[in-house]
């Protein structure tokens, strides 16, 4: 999914001292159980996909800036842009920095749980329900 959202690490987390703010452009939700258990609560990954050159603003460079894992601030900050988004409270409430999750180069990677996946579906739905109704109105 296509997006907008601006969060800003404090330099403060355990990979890095960086202070700046990074743009979201991108999520992307990681099947886990899903894939070959349909019946199981959800546990996943979702993605939030960021540019990696490092050299503008909203920008980052993972090798000469570090990981923004772990970084309280910036995941404060991304949390608020899913509420904006039309994800409810408790969904977000489900995305954390977790063991398993990594930072790629152009990406951070959160675990996301069944409540957050509800509610993803539920958004996308609206979404395409949205362009549906807007692409009527174009062509009437």
């Amino acid at each position: 999914m296509k997006v907008s959202i601006n969060a800003s690490t404090n330099g403060k987390g355990k990979h890095t001292e960086e202070q700046r703010p990074v743009i979201i452009e991108r999520l992307e939700i990681g099947y886990s159980s899903l894939k070959y258990f349909p019946e199981d609560p959800f546990k996943g990954e979702l993605k939030a996909y960021f540019q990696p050159h490092g050299f503008t603003s909203g920008s980052w460079n993972t090798e000469a800036m570090g990981l923004i894992l772990g970084d309280r601030q910036w995941l404060k900050e991304f949390k608020a842009g899913l509420r904006e988004l039309g994800l409810s409270i408790k969904a977000v409430q489900n995305v954390k920095y977790g063991e398993e999750t990594m930072q790629g180069h152009d990406y951070v990677s959160l675990e996301a749980g069944d409540v957050f996946y509800k509610s993803w579906t539920r958004l996308l739905k609206r979404i395409e329900q949205e362009s549906v109704d807007n692409t009527f109105l174009v062509n009437a």
